[in-house]
């Protein structure tokens, strides 16, 4: 019996997987930020879930719902694929749409790390292991909450 609802658990985690997959490849969205949008939309999130399940601020969550005309940057957008849990082929799919992907530096590597071996994990747990290895943090509120201790 355990083990049945074990599977399903998988099941439905890999399902929710390919769903996003699917959404977001399928989609006519061409930005990262109309991606984001798209998930956010999809999750059914507003700008303090957003916010809260990304560490990052407001005017990030405005930037994707408006469109923005700016691209977002690596370290952000890293950290919007580990909030929404995504996987790492959605994850290579938003990345590219700002012309960025993972690559082989020990930065890189820890975000991958992170993507694909911590499925299910806050970014604040994912965050501590970053910490960890040496890697900075995602998420600008937890860059700024360091700087305000300082």
């Amino acid at each position: 019996m355990v083990r049945q609802q074990v599977a399903t658990k998988g099941d439905d985690f890999q399902i929710r997987r390919f769903n996003e997959f699917v959404l977001l490849r399928q989609s006519e969205a061409v930005t990262s930020w109309q991606m984001v949008a798209l998930l956010i939309k999809d999750k059914g999130w507003n700008k303090k879930s957003f916010c809260d399940n990304t560490l990052l601020d407001e005017f990030v969550y405005d930037r994707a719902m408006s469109n923005h005309k700016s691209k977002p940057g690596f370290r952000t957008l890293m950290a919007i694929c580990a909030g929404f849990d995504l996987g790492l082929s959605s994850t290579d799919t938003v990345l590219g749409a700002s012309g960025f992907r993972l690559g082989n530096s020990k930065e890189h590597l820890a975000y991958e790390f992170i993507i694909r071996e911590m499925p299910g994990t806050t970014l604040g747990k994912r965050n501590e292991f970053l910490a960890s290895v040496g890697i900075a943090s995602l998420g600008s509120r937890t860059n700024q909450s360091r700087r305000k201790a300082s």
